[in-house]
């Protein structure tokens, strides 16, 4: 995320990636990307008030290009998740700080993309949330050893 403060990252990707959302071109990765990590933020920090009536605005212009929101999103979440998967498996021990930092990093951004989805009644594939999820007690024994 670019700032500390989700509620403006998300205010800033909704002008900035209108007209992917207004149905104008089709969505990329980056559109769902810079969209939906902002607003799982907000979701994850509890934040209904920022995130309520944006849930209902986000979710009314996804339905325009359903198909092809749903298509970005599930490749978006497949190859961030593939990627931390990836790692996590590849990790030697003792695992370098360096990598358990990115590694954390990485697993914050894919928690906020599913929290979004989750928020958007667009759940992730259960095949991809259980495998990351069962890759995170690796992770957390790594962090523990460390």
């Amino acid at each position: 995320m670019s700032t500390d403060n989700p509620a403006k990252d998300l205010g800033r990707a909704l002008e900035e990636h209108a007209p992917a959302l207004e149905g104008h071109r089709e969505p990329t990765r980056e559109d769902a990307s810079k969209l939906l990590l902002p607003l799982g933020r907000l979701v994850l920090e509890g934040d209904f008030q920022s995130a309520g009536p944006t849930l209902e605005h986000v979710g009314s212009l996804f339905q325009r290009q359903e198909a092809a929101w749903s298509r970005v999103i599930g490749k978006l979440l497949a190859d961030r998740a593939d990627a931390y998967c990836g790692q996590v498996e590849a990790l030697p021990t003792p695992a370098p700080a360096e990598e358990l930092a990115v590694l954390e990093a990485l697993r914050e951004e894919l928690e906020c993309l599913i929290q979004a989805c989750l928020a958007l009644n667009a759940p992730p594939e259960e095949a991809l949330e259980a495998r990351v999820r069962g890759l995170d007690a690796t992770l957390e024994a790594h962090l523990d050893a460390g």
